[in-house]
């Protein structure tokens, strides 16, 4: 038995896109848990929580390890989002370096996006750094 449910955070996705995001089919511009304006990304800590009502819906889609506590969960999504949009990739498909200070699409060599974390209280900020 499969069961599609209502996901915070993607509500507004067709059911058709909200699929292939949460399968991890395609990547689909407007499916997303953080926001992006002026080449920042943000993103509450609290989205992640109530996307994550599922056990394991996080670490599915965004091929995170299950055990990852909230906020760092939150930090790496928020990463994630942030590169697969420069990318043009489901979120899933991209690495976050263990520093935290870049990423770069699994599988595409020499593509390398430095980024820089700020954690403003409940919400994770990510922006993108020139690369020299």
């Amino acid at each position: 038995m499969k069961l599609l449910v209502r996901l915070p955070g993607i509500e507004r996705v067709s059911l058709w896109d909200r699929r292939a995001f949460a399968t991890g089919v395609r990547y689909v511009a407007t499916a997303g848990l953080s926001h992006a304006q002026d080449g920042v990304t943000t993103l509450p800590v609290d989205v992640v929580r109530r996307f994550g009502t599922l056990p394991g819906t996080t670490s599915r889609i965004y091929r995170l390890p299950s055990d990852l506590p909230l906020p760092e969960r939150t930090i790496r999504i928020a990463v994630k989002e942030h590169v697969s949009r420069m990318a043009g990739v489901h979120p899933g498909q991209v690495e976050v370096a263990a520093d935290l200070c870049s990423a770069w699409v699994a599988g595409v060599p020499g593509a390398v996006w430095p980024v820089r974390v700020e954690r403003d209280t409940d919400t994770m900020v990510v922006r993108a750094l020139a690369s020299d």
